[in-house]
């Protein structure tokens, strides 16, 4: 379900519906941004606030770190900024235990993302969201997401592996 905030609406979207014992999944934090606002990178630039999810798993479920997709370059008068306007998926990789509860059923996953929407004014957004997972013997993933998270994978940004910089005296 999409939560609505002043220009922005956000989501989970989870990669797959039901999760095995220490099974590792995506989630992807959607948001979508009105035409002209945007939110912000890791690193937001010259001023900004970068989107933070504080998640609550159950117990022995681990969430890593955002994985940020390439920012673009916002110029706001004299400051440079970089983030996202219109659609940025923010994954996140969740780890499940080894074993999960017998007769657990349904998986809760919440989170509390917050972020900064800015055009020329800015106003900070936030929404509780939760997703609810099937503890089961199968995967399913959902057709409509297998191409979003590849998709978004795609605009991870890749190591460099072409340039090596030593530095000496």
């Amino acid at each position: 379900a999409f939560i609505t905030q002043p220009h922005v609406t956000a989501r989970l979207i989870p990669e797959t519906t039901s999760v095995m014992p220490g099974q590792t999944f995506a989630v992807a934090l959607q948001l979508h941004s009105d035409p002209g606002w945007h939110t912000y990178w890791i690193n937001p630039g010259d001023a900004g606030l970068a989107t933070t999810i504080d998640w609550t798993l159950p117990e022995g479920f681990k969430a890593g770190p955002i994985q940020w997709p390439t920012p673009e370059r916002h110029n706001m008068g004299p400051l440079i900024t970089f983030g996202y306007e219109g659609d940025v998926y923010l994954l996140t990789t969740i780890t499940a235990p080894m074993s999960l509860p017998q007769g657990s059923g349904a998986i809760k996953i919440k989170a509390l993302a917050k972020w900064l929407v800015c055009k020329e004014e800015c106003i900070p957004g936030k929404a509780d969201l939760t997703l609810n997972l099937d503890s089961g013997l199968t995967v399913n993933l959902p057709r409509e997401n297998k191409e979003l998270f590849a998709q978004a994978r795609e605009r991870l940004p890749v190591e460099n592996t072409r340039w090596e910089v030593k530095g000496g005296y």
